[in-house]
C-alpha cells in the first residue's frame, strides 16, 4: 500500500468521523471540559488552564486528548481519548466546553473535493450551540502565520473557527492572528496562560530540572532554534558552527557559575546532531537533550540564558527579563523567502549575532541594565497584557458557563 494511498484513506476516515458525530444528536455532558493541544500532547496553554480548574473544582471531569507524541505523564484525575479516532469525535461535540490552541480548520477551493472539506469544516467548526469553545493558540507570533506567509493565494484558502473567543498576551499577537487567519473571533487580552509559571515566586526549580534530567547545580543556557523544512538549518548547522568551549567559556566570564548547554529541536533534527562527538570534542562542556519534556514553559522557567533565531519563546522568556541572545544566520533567507517577520528584527531589543564569533561576543558585551530597559519598552510597544493571572481568567470563564450557561 502506498503512503500517498494510506494519507488519503487516513484523511476520508477522519472526514467520515467528522460528518458522523457533526450531525448526530449528542448529548451535552454538562460538567465535562475536554482539552486538546498540539495533536495530542500534555503541555502549553490547556495544560494550565486544566491544572488551574482541577485545583479550583476538582469534580468537574476533565478529558485530554492524547497520542503517541505525548511524553509527559498525564494527572490520574484525567480521562483520555485517543487523537483522531470515532471516540475522541465523539468527545469533542458532547462537551460541554471545549479548549484547543489552535485556530480551527482550514479548507481550499480548488476542486469538488475541497469544496466537500469545506462543508465538513463549517460542520465541525460550528459544532454545537449548548457548547462553549476557546481557543488559546500557542504563543506569540514574530514569524508570518498562515495567509500572510510568502506566496499565499489568501482567496484560495479559508480558515473555519468554531472558538466563542481568542486569548491573547498582548496587543500585537491579536492583530497577528486576526491577519494570519483571517478571523472575526472576539479577542480577550488575557495573558498567556503558560507564561504563568514565568511570574511563580514559589517555582521550584530544581524539581523541575529533576523532572527534564537537567543537572540542578548548574546554570543553563537553552538553545532553541525555530524549526525549518530545511533540517540542516534547524539547529544541526547552527550547532556545528558553535565553539562550546568559547560559548561557555563566555557565560562563565559574564555571569559566574558553571553551565551546562541544553538543546531543545525538533526531535528529527535532534538524531542528526551527534552530541555524543560534541562532548568528546569540548570535554568538560555539558550538552543534553532538551526534548525530554512537551513543555517549553517548564524549559523556560529553569533557564538562566537563552539563545534562540526566530522562535516565539522569545517573547515568552522576555518576561523573565534574563538575557536572550538571537543567532541568526540565515537571517536574510528566512525573512525574505521563507516566512517573513510582523515586525522589525533589528528593533528588537535582544543583541543579534549572524556568526558564533558575533555570540561570544555579545555575551562578553552584555549590559543588564541597558537590556532591561530595552527589553521594559518592547513589552510596552506590544501592548502586553502578561501578569501571571491568565489561566485563572480563562477558568473563570468556564465555571461561569457550567454554572449558568452564560458566555
Amino acid at each position: 500500500m502506498t503512503s500517498d494511498f494510506k494519507r488519503k484513506s487516513s484523511t476520508f476516515k477522519k472526514l467520515f468521523y467528522i460528518l458522523r458525530e457533526s450531525l448526530c444528536l449528542h448529548t451535552i455532558n454538562k460538567n465535562r471540559v475536554l482539552f486538546y493541544s498540539f495533536d495530542g500532547m500534555y503541555n502549553d496553554n490547556p495544560k494550565y488552564i486544566s491544572e488551574e480548574l482541577h485545583a479550583q473544582r476538582p469534580e468537574v471531569e476533565i478529558v485530554w486528548v492524547h497520542s503517541s507524541k505525548c511524553h509527559d505523564k498525564l494527572p490520574d484525575y484525567v480521562n483520555c481519548v485517543e487523537s483522531k479516532t470515532s471516540a475522541y469525535y465523539k468527545a469533542i461535540f458532547s462537551a460541554n466546553v471545549v479548549v484547543d490552541n489552535y485556530t480551527g480548520l482550514r479548507a481550499g477551493f480548488s476542486s469538488k473535493i475541497n469544496l466537500l472539506r469545506r462543508l465538513i469544516c463549517v460542520l465541525y467548526s460550528r459544532r454545537f450551540k449548548g457548547q462553549y469553545n476557546i481557543s488559546t493558540w500557542h504563543g506569540t507570533p514574530l514569524k508570518h502565520l498562515d495567509l500572510d506567509q510568502p506566496g499565499i493565494n489568501r482567496k484560495r484558502i479559508k480558515y473555519y473557527s468554531g472558538s466563542d473567543y481568542f486569548i491573547a498576551g498582548c496587543e500585537h499577537t491579536k492583530k497577528a492572528l486576526i491577519s494570519g487567519f483571517s478571523l472575526n473571533v472576539p479577542f480577550k487580552l488575557y495573558g498567556t496562560p503558560r507564561n504563568d509559571i514565568l511570574f511563580r515566586m514559589d517555582i521550584d526549580t530544581k524539581k523541575i530540572k529533576k523532572k527534564l534530567s537537567l543537572p540542578c547545580n548548574q546554570k543553563i543556557v537553552l538553545f532553541a532554534p525555530t524549526f525549518r523544512e530545511n533540517v540542516e538549518m534547524s539547529g544541526v548547522s547552527q550547532m556545528s558552527s558553535l565553539n562550546f568551549a568559547k560559548l561557555i567559556e563566555s557565560l562563565k566570564m559574564k555571569f559566574g557559575g558553571l553551565w551546562c548547554f541544553v538543546v531543545r529541536v525538533h526531535h528529527s533534527v535532534m538524531q542528526k546532531i551527534n552530541t555524543a562527538e560534541l562532548i568528546q570534542k569540548y570535554r568538560g562542556v555539558q550538552i543534553v537533550d532538551g526534548n525530554i519534556g512537551d513543555d517549553m514553559a517548564e524549559y523556560l522557567a529553569c533557564t538562566d540564558v537563552l539563545i534562540t533565531d526566530y522562535s516565539g519563546s522569545l517573547f515568552d522568556f522576555a518576561l523573565t527579563k534574563r538575557p536572550c541572545f538571537l543567532y541568526a544566520p540565515d537571517r536574510e533567507q528566512y525573512e525574505k523567502v521563507e516566512r517573513g517577520f510582523y515586525m522589525d528584527y533589528d528593533a528588537l531589543p535582544f543583541p543579534k549575532s549572524y556568526t558564533a564569533e558575533e555570540l561570544v561576543k555579545n555575551i562578553a558585551s552584555f549590559d543588564e541594565i541597558r537590556y532591561g530597559q530595552k527589553v521594559e519598552k518592547f513589552l510596552e510597544d506590544i501592548g502586553n497584557a502578561e501578569d501571571g493571572h491568565a489561566s485563572k481568567r480563562v477558568v473563570h470563564d468556564i465555571l461561569r458557563f457550567l454554572d449558568t450557561c452564560m458566555k
